[in-house]
This record gives C-alpha cells, sequence and structure tokens, in this order.
C-alpha cells in the first residue's frame, strides 16, 4: 500500500482483491444490473433516508448492483477486509455497490454525503492509460487509473 495524498488521506493498495474474488463479485451481479442513480435533496433531519431521494440523472450514466450484506462467505471476507482497511467496524460498512461503465458513460463531479465520511473503491478491471475512465480528485488534481483489484 501507498499514500498519494495525506490530507484527506488516499492511499492505494494494490492486488487488495484476488481475480477470484472479482470473478465472483462480478458473477453475482451479473443479472442484477440496473441504471444508476443519485441522491437529490436537502439535508433537514440528520437522516439520509428521508433527507434525499435517489433518481436518474445525466451526470451519472453507469449501471449499479447492490449485493446484500454478508451474501457469501467471499462477500463477509471482503467486507471485513474493507472495514479494517477504512478503520471502521464492519457493521458501519454499507453494503457493497458494484458500477459497471460503458464507454462515454460517466458520474460526474460530486461527493459521497456527509453521511459517508469514507470510501473505498474496488477497482474489478483495468483501464489502459488514456482511455479514459480514472478516478479524478479534481479539487487535489490526483487521477488515479483502475487496475483490477486495486484498492483505493
Amino acid at each position: 500500500a501507498y499514500v498519494v495524498h495525506d490530507e484527506p488521506r488516499i492511499t492505494v493498495v494494490p492486488y487488495f482483491v484476488s481475480p477470484a474474488e472479482v470473478d465472483h463479485l462480478l458473477e453475482l451481479a451479473e443479472d442484477f444490473w440496473i441504471p444508476s442513480v443519485v441522491g437529490t435533496g436537502v439535508y433537514k433531519t440528520n437522516d439520509e433516508s428521508q433527507d434525499l431521494k435517489n433518481k436518474p440523472s445525466q451526470n451519472r450514466t453507469s449501471y449499479s448492483c447492490m449485493l446484500r450484506s454478508a451474501q457469501t462467505r467471499r462477500v463477509r471476507s471482503l467486507e471485513h477486509r474493507l472495514a479494517r482497511l477504512a478503520g471502521m467496524d464492519v457493521e458501519y460498512l454499507e453494503r457493497l455497490n458494484l458500477v459497471r461503465y460503458a464507454p462515454g458513460q460517466l458520474f460526474n463531479k460530486h461527493h459521497d454525503g456527509r453521511f459517508r465520511p469514507k470510501t473505498v473503491f474496488v477497482y474489478l478491471n483495468d483501464v489502459a492509460e488514456g482511455d479514459g475512465g480514472e478516478t479524478y480528485f479534481p479539487e487535489l488534481n490526483i487521477k488515479i487509473v483502475p487496475r483490477k483489484g486495486c484498492a483505493v
């Protein structure tokens, strides 16, 4: 693992997920991809489920699949590793959300909300440099090129 930025802390962990785990996750998602949505609204109650409503958006054109918590032994194992990486108890971890981008699809500049203080990405495929598809942190001018099995 190596740190690419200190504040906020951004750490890259190559080979965090094995090729077999990647295949397993993709198999679980295969028949369950749906258009991705974004949360919109105004924070009023400190309850994100009441304050935000999910809806389609031109700012996010990917497809998503939300897995169930501890859906399989491999998912449970991955959830525990992700929780350790994020420095939190697994019971506070959100369900794993797989996101699939076809060429030309995107998720424009956004933040993950005040109820999500940490986010961990795990890339399930490689993207060639120069082909787009990077995770871009515009305020920091940092681009992360996806590498299969890598966590950020």
